[in-house]
């Protein structure tokens, strides 16, 4: 089966360089590599290096404004060919096979969707025990298994049953949280089946400080709602009510009772707001419905891009 590799990028320079000169070497290569790019300017030294690598054939070199990661994942299912399309971020660092691992996944037919081992820089790996299979599990555990939820930063789907659902929803945005299990959660309503784990197709997260969804503070800033709006939203359209009522308690104890609120009390009243708002406007979002890649309309895509 044919394998394209989609890179959304915003605001990376020499770390999304060279995640795509990882990506080129890989052996055997990807079909397609698209480098969906949402940075208004690149440095010099960049522009030019993306430049040469399109004007080789190497990439597919996709500018896509405004900046919102569901979008430009969408554009990348909307432009590919091929039969299977992996995403990864572009501050990752890649090992040899890891295409082949993750292409190898598919060669069971019952396979439609794969997730990948995700490492931090410390490359601590879990082993053992596994309490949650489904949102909470361990995406850097060492053992094959069928969960329920990815990471968009190494994850893989069959890119019919992608168009198919729609691709991801464009309501999550900027740092988009909770975008990729939401798509995992249509796809298992869909069909009954759930994500094939495969720690083989392993991969090391940069994180980096700056860019990407990063650009709009990180996960407990005290003002960067987007986050906020995305775990509500995400209770909001796929859990039953029980489990709506308990994911939104949990997020509101988890950001409230922890060690950075008791050592910093002044940004409570801060971080209390964020909920507030994040909770109103997830729901006015829900209210509004889905934002997918309209059916029938393979050249276009839901919202941004």
């Amino acid at each position: 089966m044919s394998v394209c590799v989609a890179i959304p990028t915003y605001n990376r320079e020499q770390v999304l360089l060279d995640t795509i000169r990882q990506v080129l070497a890989q052996q055997p290569s990807a079909d397609e590599v698209l480098v969906i790019d949402q940075t208004p300017r690149h440095a010099p030294a960049t522009s030019e290096a993306l430049t040469a690598w399109q004007r080789e054939g190497r990439i597919q070199w996709i500018r896509c404004s405004p900046p919102n990661a569901s979008a430009a994942r969408n554009r990348a299912l909307v432009e590919a060919v091929s039969d299977i399309v992996i995403f990864i971020d572009d501050d990752v660092i890649l090992p040899p096979g890891f295409l082949e691992s993750h292409r190898a996944c598919y060669d069971d037919p019952s396979v439609e969707m794969v997730a990948g081992q995700v490492l931090a820089k410390d490359r601590q790996v879990h082993s053992g025990k596994v309490e949650d299979f489904d949102l909470g599990f361990p995406l850097n555990h060492d053992q094959r298994a069928w969960i329920g939820t990815w990471r968009s930063c190494n994850c893989s789907v069959r890119r019919r049953l992608a168009v198919e659902l729609g691709g991801f929803d464009e309501r999550y945005f900027h740092g988009a949280s909770r975008e990729e299990s939401d798509l995992v959660a249509r796809a298992t309503a869909h069909s009954g089946r759930k994500v094939l784990f495969e720690p083989k197709a392993s991969l090391v997260h940069l994180a980096e400080a700056s860019g990407g969804a990063r650009s709009w503070g990180g996960y407990y800033a005290p003002l960067a709602v987007a986050w906020a709006v995305g775990e509500y939203y995400f209770a909001f359209m796929n859990l039953p009510f029980g489990r709506m009522i308990e994911s939104i308690a949990g997020r509101l104890f988890a950001n409230l009772v922890n060690w950075y609120c008791l050592r910093h009390p002044w940004v409570i009243p801060a971080i209390v707001v964020r909920e507030v708002v994040g909770f109103v406007w997830a729901l006015i979002l829900s209210s509004r419905g889905r934002k997918l890649i309209p059916s029938g309309q393979p050249g276009r895509v839901g919202g941004a891009c």
